[in-house]
């Protein structure tokens, strides 16, 4: 099962990086963005328990997943590229699209 976990995440991460404009993020970095956007799904609205292991959950969610973790992505790239704060980011457009993203995982889960 560890070995299907790891190919999950690494085809993951794959996609991932090819949405980003910029691969400024190493391997381990992308794989907490996703596990973020996978334990934010799980717990909106209702918890659920997906996991990397399971292929085809992670099928099935992939681009709901990859959406999250973009967004996630590209706010901390923000972060560091420049001298804003995490409060810059929290009312910023990345704020709306993490709540757009979080409206779709609701309508998603319905």
């Amino acid at each position: 099962m560890m070995i299907e976990t790891q190919e999950n995440i690494s085809n993951l991460v794959v996609l991932l990086r090819s949405r980003m404009p910029e691969d400024t993020f190493d391997e381990s970095q992308y794989e907490s963005f996703l596990s973020i956007a996978l334990e934010a799904y799980n717990s909106t609205p209702d918890f659920t328990m997906y996991s990397f292991d399971d292929t085809d959950a992670m099928e099935g969610l992939a681009e709901i997943l990859l959406q999250g973790a973009e967004i996630i992505a590209l706010s901390c790239q923000d972060l560091e590229l420049s001298d804003i704060t995490i409060y810059d980011v929290l009312d910023s457009d990345w704020q709306y699209r993490l709540t757009e993203w979080y409206d779709l995982v609701q309508r998603k889960k319905i």
